[in-house]
């Protein structure tokens, strides 16, 4: 089945039907869309005001849109570290993850680059 909803742009996400990563612009709300391999129906979840809170009080900068949606999270300090990467994974609708200044190490960047495939995720000697 060949769905017409493909794009380039859009949150990154795991079809349970297919396994299949996709990037796609979900609805908003409630935030679903089709896959674009087989069709099936995919949730997408957005950043919620607790999570970040969360980031925040854990010592995050978030940067947003005039709607509301965030663009970039910068991470800071030792609570992010290669354990995070679970739990960072799960961030979605992002354009820009800046890790610089954790304790993530190029690995856990790799490894992280290959979960938000359409993420910047910017890693390394901060720049001045």
């Amino acid at each position: 089945m060949d769905v017409a909803s493909r794009t380039p742009e859009g949150d990154s996400n795991i079809c349970g039907v297919c396994g299949n990563s996709v990037t796609i612009e979900p609805t908003h709300p409630p935030g679903d869309a089709p896959c674009p391999q087989c069709g099936a129906l995919l949730w997408f979840d957005p950043l919620t005001d607790e999570v970040i809170r969360q980031l925040t009080v854990q010592g995050a900068s978030i940067e947003t849109e005039e709607n509301g949606q965030v663009t970039s999270i910068r991470l800071t300090g030792d609570a992010y570290d290669d354990f995070s990467i679970r739990h960072l994974a799960k961030i979605t609708g992002v354009q820009t993850l800046d890790i610089r200044d954790t304790k993530i190490t190029a690995a856990g960047a790799s490894k992280l680059r290959s979960l938000l495939p359409s993420v910047l995720i910017l890693h390394g000697p901060e720049r001045d």
